[in-house]
């Protein structure tokens, strides 16, 4: 394989975290807090500890949720899976919102 994504299953599995950010050959972490946790902002601190190991993130999270999406996390890497989108208007707005998102350092 080229590329790999850990699939990271609930809280109980942060505890593997850090060893699974230090293998070279995974790439991206599809981190999924489990029924009922699924509120993606009370995990930014692990979503940052991704990021700063420089994997990419596979994330979850509605479209309402665009501008702070953006603000806490860097767009590198970020597979954003984009819920709540309805109708055709929703979707062209979550698509400006993302093509107004500048690469940081």
């Amino acid at each position: 394989m080229d590329r790999c994504i850990y699939h990271l299953d609930g809280p109980q599995a942060l505890r593997h975290l850090d060893a699974i950010l230090s293998l070279p050959e995974i790439h991206a972490i599809q981190w999924v807090p489990g029924a009922g946790r699924d509120q993606w902002r009370q995990w930014l601190p692990v979503y940052r500890r991704i990021q700063d190991a420089n994997k990419a993130i596979w994330l979850c999270a509605p479209a309402k949720d665009a501008d702070d999406l953006f603000e806490n996390l860097r767009p590198e890497g970020l597979w954003w899976i984009v819920t709540g989108v309805s109708d055709r208007d929703t979707a062209e707005a979550v698509i400006r919102r993302a093509e107004r998102v500048r690469p940081r350092n």
